[in-house]
C-alpha cells in the first residue's frame, strides 16, 4: 500500500484528493531579497507594495505601491541576492480606489490589475487602457491563460477575460488570506502568506489544496506582503510591512505534477484507529502494541502541522496528549484548546502510524463527506489560528474524537 504521507526531512505534507496524491516531493527553497530605490518615497524605497506580477517576456516584476500614488513600477528580476533595484518603468494608471492586485498576461504581453472596489482593468505595458469589468474580488489577481482569478480574502473567483463569471471558486482552506499567482509550470493557483505566514497551492480545476508550506520567517525583516507572483521557478512577494519595503523571491523546489509521479496511495480497508486514551497509555510505558518504541519516529510527522511546530521529541508529543490540569484540580481537563489539541494529537498518531490513511473516507455530521487528510488540514487550520475561539476548539475536538473512535470513518466509494 502506498502511503499518502510525503516526508521531507522534518516536514511532512498530508496530501488530499486524487490530484494531491500524484505529487512528488515538495518544498519551498532559497529566499532572495531585493532592495529598491528611485521610487520617490522619503527613503527612496518601495513604501507599500501591493499587487505584483512576473513578466515572463522581459524577466521583470511589476509592483504597485499603495502609498506612492498607486503607481506601477517595473524592476529587473534577474539580479543576484541583496541587489538594490531601481525602477525600469513607472506607470500612473486609473483606479476607483487603492490598487490591490496585479498580474502579467503572457498571451498578449499586457497587465491586469484590480482595485479595492473589485474593478479589474486591462492595460498595455505603457499604461494604455484596454478595458475593465466589475468582479466579486477585492485583493489578489492572477492571469491563467484565458482566465482572470481574483480573491476576497476567503476564496478566489474565476472570470473570463470579457468579465463573465465562470461560477468556479476556490475556498481557502486556511481561512483568510490574499494574493494570487498562477504557476504555469505546474498548473496551480498559489495564495500568499499575509495572514498565516504560509504559502499554499491549489489545483485550479478541482479547487483541491495540494501544497501548504510551513510558516516561513523571511530574511531582512521578515516582511509581509498581500501580493504574489510566479515566474522563473519562484514565488515573488513585495512587502508592505517594513520601513523600506523589499521584494522577495522564493524558489519552488522539486514540486511537480503529472507524468512520472508516484501512484496514488490507497485507504486502509479496515482502519485500526485508537483513542486518545490508548495513545496516553502508549506514552506512559512500554505497551504490548509496540507503539511506545515507535513514538520517536512519529515526531517529524506530527511536527509538520502548524499546531505542533513546537513538538521536537517523544516527550513533547506525549505532553500534548495530556491537557494541563487546572490549578487545584486533580482531573487533567486543561482548557478547551489543550483538550482539542490532545484529540488532534491522537488523530495524527493514528495517521502517522498508518492505522488510517489520509485517503480514508469520512462522513462527519458537520463537514459531510470528506477524507481524513481534509479533516487533518481543517483541524490544523482551526487550532493554529491565534484568533481561534472556544467554539473552534469544541468543533476541532469533536471532529477528531469521532474519527479516533471510528464513528465517522466510512468505506470509500
Amino acid at each position: 500500500m502506498k502511503s499518502c504521507k510525503v516526508f521531507l526531512g522534518t516536514f511532512v505534507l498530508l496530501l488530499v484528493g486524487s490530484v494531491a496524491q500524484s505529487l512528488q516531493a515538495q518544498s519551498l527553497g532559497t529566499v532572495r531579497t531585493y532592495f529598491t530605490t528611485g521610487t520617490g518615497s522619503s527613503n527612496g524605497a518601495l513604501h507599500h507594495g501591493h499587487g505584483l506580477g512576473y513578466d515572463t517576456t522581459s524577466n521583470t516584476v511589476w509592483v504597485t505601491d499603495g502609498e506612492l500614488g498607486d503607481d506601477i513600477f517595473e524592476f529587473d528580476a534577474t539580479q543576484p541576492d541583496l541587489t538594490t533595484l531601481a525602477p525600469l518603468t513607472r506607470l500612473s494608471v486609473p483606479s476607483y480606489g487603492t490598487i490591490e492586485g496585479l498580474g502579467y498576461d503572457d498571451t498578449d504581453d499586457t497587465l491586469w490589475y484590480i482595485d479595492i472596489f473589485g474593478t479589474v482593468r486591462h492595460i498595455t505595458k505603457t499604461g494604455a487602457p484596454l478595458g475593465s469589468f466589475p468582479t466579486m474580488g477585492v485583493f489578489g489577481l492572477a492571469v491563467q491563460h484565458e482566465f482572470i482569478w481574483v480573491d476576497d480574502w476567503r476564496q478566489a473567483y474565476k472570470y473570463q477575460k470579457d468579465g463573465t463569471f465562470t461560477g468556479v471558486t476556490i475556498p481557502f482552506v486556511s481561512g483568510r488570506d490574499i494574493g494570487l499567482a498562477y504557476d504555469d509550470d505546474r498548473d496551480l493557483i498559489w495564495i500568499g502568506h499575509w495572514d498565516h505566514g504560509r504559502f499554499e497551492a491549489y489545483d485550479p480545476t478541482t479547487g483541491t489544496l495540494v501544497f501548504q508550506s510551513p510558516v516561513l520567517t523571511l530574511p531582512n525583516g521578515n516582511g509581509r506582503g498581500h501580493n504574489l507572483g510566479y515566474g522563473a521557478g519562484k514565488l515573488w512577494v513585495a512587502t508592505e510591512s517594513l520601513s523600506a519595503d523589499v521584494i522577495y523571491s522564493i524558489e519552488v523546489n522539486g514540486f511537480t505534477l503529472g507524468a512520472g509521479s508516484e501512484p496514488p496511495c490507497e485507504p486502509v480497508e479496515d482502519p485500526d484507529v485508537r483513542t486518545q486514551g490508548f495513545w496516553k497509555r502508549v506514552c506512559a510505558r512500554p505497551h504490548p502494541s509496540g507503539e511506545h518504541e515507535n513514538l520517536p519516529g512519529y515526531v517529524g510527522c506530527v511536527n509538520a502541522t502548524a499546531t505542533f511546530t513546537d513538538v521536537r521529541n517523544a516527550y513533547d508529543l506525549c505532553d500534548r496528549l495530556n491537557p494541563t490540569p487546572k490549578k487545584g484540580k486533580g482531573k487533567p481537563v486543561g482548557n478547551k484548546g489543550e483538550q482539542a489539541a490532545a484529540q488532534f494529537m491522537a488523530l495524527l498518531l493514528n495517521v502517522c502510524s498508518g492505522r488510517v490513511e489520509t485517503s480514508n473516507c469520512v462522513n462527519d455530521p458537520d463537514l459531510g463527506e470528506t477524507t481524513v487528510g481534509d479533516v487533518v488540514m481543517y483541524i490544523d487550520m482551526l487550532l493554529s489560528n491565534p484568533g481561534r475561539t472556544f467554539e473552534d476548539c469544541v468543533e476541532a475536538q469533536s471532529i477528531a474524537d469521532l474519527i479516533n473512535n471510528g464513528l465517522t470513518l466510512v468505506p470509500c466509494p
